[in-house]
């Protein structure tokens, strides 16, 4: 069990670091209320993780400790609830409505089209 933490552990530094990286990088181009960042790392988690899924349960290619590492860990850093939730709220106290409400809908809606895409991408190639 304390080997499958160190490995979520290590896969979450991965993660979170790529989100602040993302996050930054967005900022600088998009240098609007919206908050991009959050919003495409989340869009490309929801693909990889369908890709992920696909790959582990189509092929034999992922064991329990590559996919804990990857989907645990790496995308659980990478992607995070919490982050569209504080993103919304500040919108929301900064009386941005608009963008609050675009930023759940298409959160919400196109996180589900990639997750669904993501794993009919890699279930078509497999």
């Amino acid at each position: 069990m304390f080997k499958y933490a160190l490995i979520t552990g290590a896969g979450g530094f991965i993660g979170s670091s790529l989100r602040y990286l993302m996050q930054r990088l967005a900022a600088l181009i998009f240098p609007i209320s919206f908050p991009f960042g959050t919003f495409i790392v989340n869009l490309l988690g929801a693909l990889i993780i369908g890709v992920l899924f696909a790959v582990s349960e189509q092929t034999t290619l992922m064991g329990p400790s590559w996919r804990i590492f990857a989907i645990t860990g790496v995308l659980g850093g990478f992607t995070t609830f919490s982050s569209f939730t504080l993103d919304t709220m500040n919108l929301l106290r900064e009386s941005q409505y608009y963008y609050a409400f675009t930023y759940i809908s298409l959160t919400v809606l196109l996180g589900i089209v990639f997750t669904i895409a993501g794993y009919l991408i890699m279930k078509n190639i497999l």
